[in-house]
């Protein structure tokens, strides 16, 4: 079993295109998806969870940081972690 973790800045079309890579490409493994919000792009919130109901959605509520997100990514992960 496997967590993904992705950090998201106003980049709601690169995480789409990321998720669809991920469910297209990985279908031997169990994973989770976890995305941690570095702004506060509720645009970008509903348009991954129309497509990704199952994804875990964190906002940090102000940017952090990369390493700062992961963390909290991390906190959430209840798996194995590959952090992007």
């Amino acid at each position: 079993m496997l967590s993904i973790i992705i950090i998201n800045f106003n980049s709601a079309k690169l995480v789409l295109d990321c998720l669809h890579s991920i469910r297209s490409q990985t279908s031997i493994i169990d994973y989770e998806l976890i995305i941690v919000d570095n702004s506060k792009d509720d645009n970008g919130k509903i348009q991954v969870l129309t497509a990704f109901p199952e994804v875990k959605w964190l906002t940090m509520g102000y940017n952090g940081g990369f390493a700062r997100a992961n963390n909290m990514g991390i906190k959430a992960a209840g798996f194995m972690l590959l952090c992007f």
